[in-house]
């Protein structure tokens, strides 16, 4: 087939041993830029918030380039929560990788947001935003109990058991 646009300067920066990884890639292929990375033949990445959940390799060091991702919920631009900054800063050298000590480079200086990620504490001790639920009011709730209508779930009882059980 055709490689589209975006695959097409992804193999441009493959021969120059970068890549990126972002979740409009297919799959397959951000497995294929991991394992290139995990065999040496890649030497960086750039990533967008797949780093936090969709990036499974040892790295060494993160460099932190910007606060703020792509939100499907609003529909436009929002600052990432602490919860997803750990995970991202946590790729650096995290526990059973050959690396013994990890490096993470922010580049970003602003006073509020040192305040929000608290950089020079432990993970476990750092202070989290409360969990809010994404389906609440949302377009993704309603879609969702449609879904379920649409598999056969359709009495009250079948629909708050599978909140109760999945949601709380």
């Amino acid at each position: 087939g055709t490689l589209s646009r975006r695959e097409k300067k992804l193999c441009n920066c493959l021969q120059n041993r970068v890549g990126f990884h972002h979740s409009s890639l297919s799959k397959p292929l951000r497995e294929y830029v991991i394992e290139l990375f995990r065999e040496g033949t890649v030497k960086a990445i750039s990533c967008t918030p797949t780093l936090a959940y969709g990036f499974d390799s040892d790295v060494q060091s993160v460099i932190v380039a910007d606060l703020w991702r792509y939100d499907s919920t609003v529909g436009g631009m929002a600052k990432i929560g602490t919860y997803e900054y750990i995970q991202w800063i946590g790729r650096a050298a995290r526990r059973g990788t050959p690396y013994t000590e990890g490096h993470v480079y922010p580049l970003y200086k602003n006073e509020n947001t040192i305040t929000k990620f608290q950089p020079m504490k432990q993970p476990s001790e750092k202070e989290l935003e409360p969990i809010e639920s994404k389906l609440e009011g949302h377009v993704a709730a309603r879609k969702t109990f449609i879904e379920l209508i649409g598999a056969g779930w359709d009495t009250d009882e079948q629909l708050n058991s599978f909140i109760q059980e999945t949601l709380y």
